[in-house]
């Protein structure tokens, strides 16, 4: 397993997570200047809708990549919610094949939910929604891109391989090229005046060649997996942790989706599409910057489930205070630009949706700062191979939806509701309970 982290793999990994999240930033000019304020809001309920489904992957892929990790470290066994014993250099071939093909037998019975989801759920919401568009195209070009992200998902275990054993710069590489073509075939689309089905229709050509490259990565000279050196009984038991800690970490995918993602959809019912339209544009924007900030946290975050195995603490706490002191200089830097700097720049493209109002997006950003700096704190803890925040981010998550639902539908708070109770929920516990516990966890270690 590649354990360094070097200048290159950071550049590659700034790369891809830019075009990653920024590829529908790269594409916002054209976007507000093809697609009509209502377009664009069914946009960011797409996405919205779209990370939902995704939360039927429910932690699979950072379950995986850490399993497969510890392999590659030296693991002879895995167990539910414990660091495994590693021996230095020797990689359980048996094992690693039970691991690959536990998580394939899994990623497809996801992906025949999400499919389901897509088709009856997706468009059931969109009939309940009030705009002035033709409800049947909709419905059409939420499915096509709604089938992009069935694929994406039937294939995850791919994604999950390739990082779990280091070959994040390969990866990287393909969603450089993949998010690349999103936008070579999505602008020209939208430029020739097909409106929001250019983006489903760049979304499902862009999956396709990222899933064909992908497997070209997994399978290599030096890394082969054999179905018939993963007995059944190792398959069995590998599937059953694998869903234990997964279960976990999609009930705190859940949480955060009701943290961040649900409030689009919130907004889109109880305020409007327009509303809707300057939130998801703030969302949006916001999480490029966190992902960029968090960059060299996700690059080691590989190396640091390896290290945890081997127990080499000084190691950990170098990468760790590393990580933080970067995200936050990039995102404070990044936020500090957006406020000043953010609708001028977009003044250029559009005259109907900007950010949200100063006030509004300074409360936003704030908010995000902190949300930023626990889920890293969380994802560090992850490395003991225990989610010991579970029930917090899912109480808080549903917490957070359901009192913005009610200052939205009730009170008539808007957008402002919706922020304000996201702020309110986690500043009450997720905000200072899991730096303190990195804090004095790092502190022991040293």
């Amino acid at each position: 397993m590649k354990h360094i982290v070097k200048r290159k793999d950071v550049i590659w990994g700034y790369i891809s997570q830019f075009l990653n999240i920024a590829s529908s930033l790269l594409l916002l000019p054209f976007v507000l200047i093809y697609l009509s304020k209502e377009e664009l809001g069914l946009w960011y309920v797409f996405t919205a809708m779209a990370g939902l489904i995704q939360l039927l992957e429910f932690g699979l892929l950072p379950t995986v990549s850490r399993f497969v990790s510890y392999v590659y470290s030296g693991a002879t066994n895995i167990k539910y919610n414990e660091i495994p014993e590693c021996k230095h250099g020797i990689v359980d071939k048996s094992l690693l094949n039970s691991v690959f093909y536990s998580a394939k037998k899994i990623y497809t019975r996801i992906s025949l939910l999400s499919l389901i989801a897509i088709l009856i759920g997706g468009n059931y919401y969109l009939s309940t929604l009030n705009g002035n568009y033709n409800l049947k195209w909709i419905m059409i070009c939420w499915s096509l891109y709604g089938l992009s992200i069935t694929i994406q998902l039937y294939f995850g275990y791919y994604n999950s391989l390739l990082k779990g054993r280091g070959d994040q710069t390969e990866l990287n590489k393909i969603i450089v090229v993949t998010k690349l073509i999103f936008l070579i075939v999505g602008i020209p689309l939208l430029m020739l005046g097909h409106g929001i089905i250019s983006l489903a229709i760049a979304a499902f050509v862009s999956v396709i060649i990222d899933r064909v490259m992908v497997r070209r990565a997994i399978f290599t000279v030096e890394h082969s997996y054999d179905k018939k050196n993963a007995p059944m009984s190792t398959c069995n038991e590998i599937t059953s942790h694998i869903w234990k800690s997964a279960r976990d970490m999609g009930l705190v995918q859940l949480g955060n989706y009701f943290t961040v993602r649900a409030g689009v959809l919130i907004v889109s019912s109880f305020v409007g599409l327009e509303a809707a339209a300057s939130y998801g544009l703030t969302v949006q924007i916001t999480i490029v910057i966190v992902i960029v900030a968090s960059m060299l946290f996700g690059l080691n975050l590989p190396r640091l489930n390896a290290e945890q195995a081997l127990g080499n603490k000084k190691t950990i706490v170098g990468i760790v205070v590393k990580s933080l002191s970067i995200a936050n200089g990039i995102y404070i830097l990044s936020a500090i630009f957006l406020i000043l700097f953010g609708n001028y720049f977009l003044s250029f493209f559009t005259k109907h949706t900007q950010l949200l109002e100063t006030y509004l997006l300074i409360l936003y950003l704030i908010t995000a700062m902190f949300e930023m700096n626990y889920s890293i704190c969380a994802s560090y803890l992850t490395t003991k191979n225990k989610v010991v925040f579970l029930k917090s981010m899912l109480i808080s998550g549903i917490s957070i939806f359901l009192l913005s639902l009610c200052s939205s539908a009730i009170f008539k708070c808007g957008v402002l509701g919706v922020i304000a109770s996201q702020l309110f929920v986690q500043m009450a516990y997720n905000n200072w309970k899991w730096p303190l516990e990195v804090y004095r966890d790092l502190k022991n270690a040293n």
